[in-house]
């Protein structure tokens, strides 16, 4: 059975409100996957180029939610962590920790905090909920498909996710693989939900998430 969550400290991105900022984002534009003829919209934002939609190539060890076609088509599909890594067109890879750092303070957040503490993580979780999650906002998509502003194009969607039998919390939250592993049978992912947090945890490599691919 896949675990979806660590007992680890979490990861916060941490939010500040700034009067004025300049973003470095822009170019948007498409790339057709030529191995199965599917265009997805891109988008420039810092030193990257984006997938402005969650991939859907179809592998071993992926998932429709709910085992419907139609949410494929929405929301992509549904990788465990080991599929994720392969699943990128040539050319293409799944993001890094910085890569995610530099796209949160991009949107206006302040980067990666991390404590160990519980206390603390519990603080820090009940502030950045209690302030609001500018950087969500701003990468989320607009209405009806979800509640953010979609600033730079990037139009998360809450595609959900898949743990052992399980599939959890489609149009509630959106859950994403990184390229890093924790150990042999974790690897990181980062999330946003529609309480507007955004944050990284690891879960069990079997878990279907979403996955965003990057270029330089």
């Amino acid at each position: 059975m896949g675990r979806l969550v660590g007992n680890v400290g979490r990861l916060f991105f941490g939010i500040v409100m700034i009067g004025a900022f300049s973003l470095a984002f822009g170019d948007a534009g498409a790339f057709t996957d030529p191995r199965d003829g599917q265009t997805y919209r891109t988008v420039r934002i810092g030193d990257l180029t984006w997938m402005a939609q969650n991939l859907n190539f179809t592998t071993d060890d992926s998932w429709c939610y709910g085992d419907d076609a139609s949410n494929c088509e929405r929301y992509g599909r549904l990788y465990t962590w080991d599929a994720a890594m392969t699943a990128c067109p040539a050319g293409w890879r799944l993001p890094t920790g910085d890569d995610l750092n530099n796209l949160l303070k991009a949107a206006g957040g302040i980067g990666w905090r991390f404590d160990g503490d519980q206390e603390n993580i519990d603080y820090l979780f009940a502030a950045a909920v209690a302030s609001g999650d500018i950087a969500a906002t701003r990468l989320k998509s607009r209405s009806p498909d979800w509640d953010g502003t979609d600033d730079l194009g990037f139009s998360a969607l809450p595609g959900g996710s898949h743990s052992g039998d399980n599939f959890n919390d489609i149009g509630e939250r959106g859950v994403w693989w990184n390229a890093s592993e924790l150990n042999r049978f974790d690897a990181w992912y980062w999330d946003m939900s529609s309480s507007n947090l955004v944050s990284s945890d690891y879960g069990d490599k079997s878990c279907g998430f979403s996955v965003r691919c990057v270029r330089e």
